[in-house]
């Protein structure tokens, strides 16, 4: 699996003002490789640190089981979960904390660094962010767009009215009903039919 973080091409209001611009949320997420499947995500806006990593892998190793009653809008059911066998990681502070490395050792993760500059040693989690960016940001109110020539004379916090919560709740149906049950080129397949024609109950680590 590979995981890393992404700050999100959109402006986000808070829940009850939305006057108060929150600002562009980061999002950390974890791919498998194999399957192509989101195993866990998580979204919030301090930057990335051992916190934002440890919430998305707890995402990553529990099954959703609360997703459809506390997202009753989300149509399909989310299969991927477990702990993996290996875990990318790039240099950043946060994947060398020793509290990841005592997690990672306890449950019998081998964690493997990018090389410096290297971006294609976690070339799957780059491109699931760049999908998720036009799937979920651009297009939307207060989208930053992804460069400046883009975005031109577009005033990105006047028209911010996306809801924190609200971001929350696109993403899992994005990534359930949308990124989860689309044709993936390379694959030929949707990841959940990667995910369910390959993995057993039985072989998922928890």
């Amino acid at each position: 699996a590979e995981i890393d973080h992404t700050e999100l091409d959109l402006i986000v209001v808070d829940d009850k003002n939305p006057q108060l611009i929150y600002g562009r949320p980061w999002v950390t997420a974890c791919i498998d490789d194999f399957t192509r499947c989101i195993l866990g995500v998580y979204v919030g806006f301090t930057p990335p640190s051992y916190q934002s990593v440890a919430a998305c892998l707890k995402d990553c190793f529990l099954p959703k089981v609360d997703l459809k009653r506390d997202n009753p809008e989300i149509v399909n059911g989310w299969p991927a979960f477990g702990v993996m066998r290996e875990l990318v990681l790039d240099n950043g502070r946060e994947f060398h904390s020793e509290s990841l490395e005592q997690v990672c050792y306890s449950l019998g993760i081998d964690m493997h660094y990018a090389p410096r500059k290297v971006a294609w040693f976690k070339g799957k989690i780059e491109r699931f962010f760049r999908t998720l960016n036009e799937g979920v940001a651009h297009g939307r109110p207060g989208t930053t767009f992804s460069n400046i020539v883009e975005r031109g004379d577009y005033d990105s916090q006047k028209h911010a009215v996306v809801r924190f919560s609200t971001l929350k709740k696109m993403l899992r149906l994005w990534i359930a009903d949308i990124y989860h049950q689309e044709i993936h080129s390379s694959l030929q397949k949707t990841p959940t039919q990667m995910w369910t024609a390959n993995i057993s109950p039985e072989d998922i680590d928890i």
